[in-house]
């Protein structure tokens, strides 16, 4: 049962999901499309969003007009691995 089904009422939203082209932003994109929200991949390259993580205007501007934001990356370089393993 999906989030819309169990909750016809709630909203359908726009959100910026930071890291969204790694192994675990690309299912926390999937699954909100899944739900039926709108959900944008931001990341250095290849997302729907192009985002400098150290600059902060920028961090700021690509924020502008989503409803929610996830920001997702690993602890350490081999989290991925161990966690998803």
């Amino acid at each position: 049962m999906t989030l819309g089904e169990r909750w016809p009422s709630l909203p359908i939203m726009k959100t910026l999901v930071i890291g969204g082209t790694g192994k675990v932003g690309g299912a926390c994109v999937a699954r909100l499309r899944a739900e039926g929200h709108v959900a944008d991949a931001a990341a250095r390259s290849g997302g729907e969003v192009t985002l400098d993580m150290r600059d902060a205007a920028a961090v700021e501007n690509a924020a502008r007009g989503y409803d929610a934001a996830f920001f997702i990356t690993p602890l350490g370089p081999d989290e991925t691995e161990i966690g998803l393993a």
